[in-house]
């Protein structure tokens, strides 16, 4: 469903992950690789969850530096019932502006540190409660990278 709602928003190859587990999957990791190597870096687009987030991060660690898009997970929730969070739920218009607002993945290391998270409030410092989990929440949600811990976040970051 993923990539056909990317299809109708891009002509594209695209490979679809199917979940947490199909990063793993030999056949679909040796086709990302072969268009890694005859392509000028890839672009990871995954859902807004914690299993797209892990499925990026698998992706970005064995082909950095790679290309991300993100998309809020209020912009990919299904309008129904179910809730649902997915990149098919999302308008072509969401999806070409998340691809349009591409960020470069970086092999050196990043610009942001823990220190930096705790003064902007992301992560708490010792044994301060200041409601870091929310904001850093809201935050992620923003950034389009579903729910992340201080940790998460910073990788993420960076």
């Amino acid at each position: 469903k993923d990539k056909t709602a990317i299809l109708h928003s891009l002509n594209a190859k695209i490979f679809d992950l199917g979940g947490e587990a199909s990063t793993r999957k030999l056949a679909t990791y040796l086709k990302i690789r072969r268009a890694a190597k005859n392509s000028e870096g890839i672009v990871i687009f995954t859902d807004p969850d914690r299993e797209g987030r892990l499925a990026r991060n698998t992706l970005d660690s064995e082909f950095s530096p790679c290309y991300h898009a993100f998309l809020p997970a209020h912009k990919a929730t299904a309008t129904n019932d179910t809730q649902k969070v997915g990149i098919e739920y999302a308008s072509p218009e969401d999806i070409l502006n998340a691809l349009s607002n591409l960020k470069q993945s970086s092999i050196e290391g990043g610009e942001f540190s823990k220190e930096d998270l705790e003064d902007l409030g992301l992560v708490q410092g010792n044994g301060e409660h200041s409601g870091a989990g929310m904001l850093r929440m809201l935050t992620s949600e923003w950034l389009g990278l579903g729910p992340c811990d201080g940790k998460q976040l910073l990788k993420a970051l960076n």
